[in-house]
């Protein structure tokens, strides 16, 4: 290497990270970003809500969308990222019984470790390598 030269490091091109359903997560962001107040249906077809906030890991990978219901989007409810089908508007892989069964969530801009706990409990989500 010539003095002065920054060194160059090789790098493996990023692989999408896809989840259990082959689902492209990086993808997700990109799309639901943009169809934040657009209908969510159920894995059965039901309307749940709107698309609201979309919570990712430290990678910037999708892991948990925000449903808002209720009056004038007043309720909302977290639904595993994992499994969303883009190819029709936006149907989450999970059912309306079980959304209800997760409950109100206090959300903010950032859920704490415990939330994520529940919800992974509830859903059946495993943790991530390294993650709670």
């Amino acid at each position: 290497m010539e003095s002065g030269q920054p060194e160059q490091l090789d790098q493996a091109p990023l692989r999408p990270h896809r989840d259990q359903h082959g689902v492209d997560l990086d993808e997700v962001v990109t799309h639901l970003v943009a169809a934040r107040g657009r209908p969510v249906v159920d894995a059965d077809g039901a309307v749940l809500g709107t698309v609201g906030q979309l919570y990712t890991d430290y990678r910037g990978r999708a892991q948990w969308l925000a449903i808002k219901s209720g009056p004038i989007g007043s309720e909302e409810r977290l639904v595993p990222a994992a499994g969303i089908d883009l190819s029709e508007g936006v149907r989450v892989a999970v059912t309306a019984a079980e959304v209800r069964g997760a409950g109100d969530l206090s959300l903010g801009p950032i859920l704490d470790a415990s939330q994520v706990k529940d919800l992974r409990h509830h859903y059946g989500v495993e943790a991530p390598p390294g993650q709670i």
